[in-house]
């Protein structure tokens, strides 16, 4: 990134370490946006398919809903670990063979065009409308 490239070497306390500082917490705070995005989008999606599913069914099948999303996360985050660790071990991890820190971002950054990806085919505005239409006949119902 080349924001990066404004960072400077220097030791605590040169005059270089306060613009390292601000650098660093600037990106920081850019790049939480960017991911609090990303982790709040699936529970949204979902709330809105447990909606629809309430209003269809007239269940709450809420639980089991975030229980596979639980399951599913944690095989994610298992998955994540081995290619990070696979990375690692087969293309280095050390200033003499950089090359597998290298990859984990293109690769990181490469999943995560793909769930981009499918999050653009979500079809929120069927799903919200469809929702909506069918709490409003049930809420007559009662």
């Amino acid at each position: 990134m080349l924001p990066y490239g404004l960072l400077t070497p220097s030791s605590p306390g040169e005059p270089g370490d306060q613009l390292n500082l601000i650098v660093i917490v600037g990106l920081t705070a850019l790049k939480g946006l960017a991911i609090a995005g990303v982790m709040i989008l699936p529970t949204v999606i979902l709330g809105q398919l447990i909606d629809l599913d309430q209003a269809k069914t007239g269940g709450n099948r809420a639980a089991m809903y975030y229980g596979v999303q639980g399951l599913l996360t944690k095989w994610v985050y298992a998955a994540s670990a081995a290619i990070m660790s696979f990375l690692l071990s087969a293309y280095g991890r050390s200033a003499e063979e950089p090359m597998g820190v290298i990859l984990i971002g293109p690769i990181s950054g490469s999943f995560c065009l793909v769930g981009a990806f499918f999050y653009s085919l979500y079809p929120e505005r069927v799903v919200r409308e469809e929702a909506s239409t069918m709490s409003g006949i049930s809420g007559h119902q009662n």
